[in-house]
């Protein structure tokens, strides 16, 4: 039903089928009946394209076109209150009616009730894009990463990037305000160089010790080339040593062979079993054979 919370980690949208509309008018008429039968009104429309594309890489443009272009049919077809019209994310409880798009198919229709477990973007998709000047996609997951887990990053806190290197996610964690040392063997980029909140430890995971760091460090992040049990086995080490200021985890765990997969329940057990709460994991948009994973240090220990 509406309210079932799915929990999955490689699904960043989901809610209860309604089946499909060859037509407008078809889907129109499955919209109303919802409402009716929920007795609510307006729906929020969420209209987006179905996944076919490998992890990481972009739908097509014209797809994303036709998706908006539906989208703005609707509401010009649509009875008067049908839809709400205004720009705004939904509200806790509100109705969505989700609607996707895929090449050479009927339009696929469901719905759900917006909460906690649903993103307030259509499809799950965060709307971004990768600014000119940022040294590499890592911007993307950053970025997306803060907007899906809600962590609440504040101008002026410490964040260590290990695995920084060219410096797109310390480039993003700098232009909202955030000191930020990377740590990582290889060369970052001269505008995160240049930029004045940011240091540069020319370090792999293994050889950094805690006196190299600042005496308090808010956020952690990691997004190294090793497997997940080797990164999370050497991160265990850093964790530990950042009580009593660490507020959270930021880690992104490769995915070389989707066998890996089955074991994300056991990665994230790993992440609490740091002393860490909250723990949260997800396949970004802009991840690509990999998961991000969140969590928060618990209270008693900050």
């Amino acid at each position: 039903g509406a309210d079932v919370e799915l929990g999955a980690v490689f699904a960043r949208a989901f809610g209860a089928s309604l089946g499909k509309a060859a037509t407008l008018p078809e889907l129109l008429g499955l919209a109303q009946a919802l409402a009716a039968a929920a007795n609510q009104t307006p729906l929020r429309l969420h209209v987006f394209v179905g996944e076919d594309s490998s992890p990481g890489e972009e739908s097509s443009a014209e797809l994303d076109a036709a998706a908006e272009k539906l989208r703005a049919e609707l509401f010009a077809m649509a009875p008067p209150a049908l839809f709400v019209t205004d720009a705004r994310p939904p509200r806790r409880g509100e109705l969505v009616l989700d609607v996707i798009v895929r090449p050479d198919e009927p339009l696929w229709v469901g719905f759900h009730r917006h909460g906690d477990a649903h993103s307030p973007f259509p499809g799950g998709r965060v709307p971004l894009s990768l600014p000119s000047e940022a040294p590499s996609r890592a911007w993307l997951k950053l970025e997306e990463a803060v907007a899906w887990s809600r962590l609440p990053l504040r101008r002026d806190q410490v964040a260590v990037e290990i695995g920084s290197a060219p410096g797109g996610a310390s480039f993003a964690l700098l232009q909202r305000g955030l000191k930020v040392v990377g740590v990582d063997p290889g060369q970052m980029a001269p505008q995160v160089l240049a930029a004045s909140g940011f240091s540069h430890l020319q370090l792999s995971l293994g050889d950094l010790r805690r006196e190299q760091l600042p005496a308090t460090v808010d956020w952690l992040l990691m997004d190294v080339n090793l497997a997940p049990q080797v990164a999370l086995h050497g991160v265990r080490r850093i964790v530990s040593t950042l009580r009593p200021s660490l507020r959270g985890v930021i880690f992104t765990l490769k995915l070389n062979d989707w066998k890996l997969a089955a074991e994300v329940p056991a990665f994230r057990a790993r992440v609490a079993g740091m002393g860490l709460e909250n723990v949260r994991a997800t396949q970004l948009h802009a991840n690509r054979r990999e998961i991000c994973v969140v969590a928060t240090a618990a209270a008693r220990r900050r």
